[in-house]
């Protein structure tokens, strides 16, 4: 596999309620990567902010969901990371002008350190 980014030429794109970002594709295979970028509602009513990389195979018509950076940098480098970083802003200010929550919450990953 060979991931060619295109993250810092895409601008952000809202599909309903969500954002997505095209962020890169692969030259040996018919792949494409996308970040989805969203609110999911939790319960109660307060909305989760969201993100993850979508790899698109387009010869299986199947999809993977990337929700961990460490899965990305294995396919990724560490100046693709950078521009990826900047669409995942750029769509982040996209999605909250659209929506304009009033409370948002967000619940990160905390890494188990060795």
């Amino acid at each position: 596999m060979s991931f060619v980014c295109t993250a810092r030429d895409s601008q952000p794109q809202l599909t309903g309620d969500s954002v997505v970002v095209p962020i890169g594709y692969d030259d040996a295979e018919p792949k494409s990567y996308s970040l989805l970028i969203a609110f999911d509602t939790m319960a109660g009513g307060e909305a989760e902010f969201f993100f993850c990389v979508i790899e698109q195979n387009h010869e299986t018509n199947t999809e993977t969901r990337y929700w961990s950076g460490l899965e990305v940098a294995k396919f990724t480098s560490d100046e693709d990371r950078v521009f990826i970083l900047r669409a995942l802003l750029d769509g982040t200010r996209e999605l909250l002008q659209h929506n304009s929550p009033k409370l948002v919450f967000c619940f990160p990953l905390v890494p188990k350190w060795s």
